[in-house]
């Protein structure tokens, strides 16, 4: 299949294909750029822990599709209240016969159905794009496993967009393009572990992100130090917070309280896929390029607790549930 690249576009600078992948937007421009028409029709893919979603448009998407087991968005999801509610029924009863309900294994299907409920072919896709990271190992390998796929049985070219970049297109000032004044985005995405994936762009309106602080992995007292630490760089400057870690992890969500932020409102900003195709189709997005050039960014190298470190965190809970503040220990 002749593949949608134009040679004459190669960028003298394009990063060997097996290197690592940066925060830089334009890292993921392995190879020659593609040739796009100019108003091209973009496919975008995200997997985010228990998240699944897809997105076609243009600029915006013109429809989405998701499969959540997250509660702050699984009531709004495609299926409607009630078929959300069975939905996570079903799920726990799987997880307490010992399954594991993964939201990514509904990625094809409902990709299947974004392109039928809209009347198209993959085949008029000009551009696929999807959630690089940082975020959960398994999940980051499903979406660049799918859209290598993707790319290499249609040619269709892709781009990854860092997952915490994404959060800035639910700002309506980044939404309606307001070019003047630029602002901080203090990103946290719950990496689960008590845990944070975390992050500072630079935002103006309809533009790609340009960070200042690459993504990191770490606790909350960490991402608060690194969050203080650009905030006395950029004194004056709007403040955003986005993502779930604001919520989710205590000590991050009275820092944003005791600074005037809604930790809810940021939780509100997810990686959706509808983000992701928003970033991608912004000025100064990453440049497209071939199946090789889908790779997932891991900020993490532990990715989960060893048996002490678990029988610890066990304690821990059940020493917080004690009434007496005391536990019994087997002998």
């Amino acid at each position: 299949m002749e593949p949608r690249f134009a040679a004459s576009h190669q960028q003298p600078d394009a990063p060997d294909a097996e290197s690592f992948p940066s925060d830089d937007p334009r890292a993921t421009a392995v190879g020659p750029s593609a040739a796009l028409p100019a108003r091209p029709l973009l496919l975008a893919l995200s997997v985010h822990w228990d998240d699944c979603s897809v997105a076609l448009g243009h600029g915006a998407a013109l429809a989405t599709e998701v499969w959540s087991q997250q509660p702050e968005r699984s009531e709004t999801s495609n299926e409607g209240r009630g078929q959300a509610s069975d939905r996570r029924a079903l799920a726990s009863a799987v997880a307490g016969a010992g399954g594991s309900p993964v939201a990514s294994r509904d990625a094809l299907l409902l990709l299947d159905r974004l392109l039928t409920r809209q009347g198209t072919m993959l085949e008029a896709v000009d551009l696929l794009c999807f959630a690089r990271g940082p975020g959960a190992f398994t999940s980051l390998r499903v979406a660049a496993g799918l859209v290598q796929g993707l790319s290499l049985a249609t040619a269709i070219p892709v781009v990854g967009i860092c997952s915490l970049a994404a959060l800035i297109a639910h700002e309506p000032g980044w939404q309606a393009g307001d070019a003047g004044q630029g602002w901080l985005q203090l990103a946290a995405l719950d990496a689960r572990m008590g845990e944070c994936y975390f992050g500072v762009h630079l935002c103006r309106g309809g533009s790609h992100p340009t960070p200042l602080l690459a993504p990191a992995v770490g606790s909350a007292a960490r991402a608060i130090a690194a969050f203080e630490e650009m905030l006395a760089g950029h004194p004056g400057d709007k403040v955003v917070l986005a993502g779930n870690g604001f919520r989710l992890l205590p000590e991050l969500g009275g820092w944003a309280t005791r600074n005037g932020h809604d930790p809810q409102a940021a939780s509100q900003r997810a990686p959706t896929a509808a983000a992701v195709l928003a970033v991608a189709a912004s000025d100064g997005a990453p440049l497209p390029g071939p199946a090789h050039a889908a790779l997932p960014v891991y900020v993490r190298d532990k990715i989960a607790l060893d048996v002490t470190e678990q029988r610890a965190s066990a304690a821990a809970r059940a020493l917080a549930r004690s009434p007496a503040g005391v536990v019994g220990l087997e002998s």
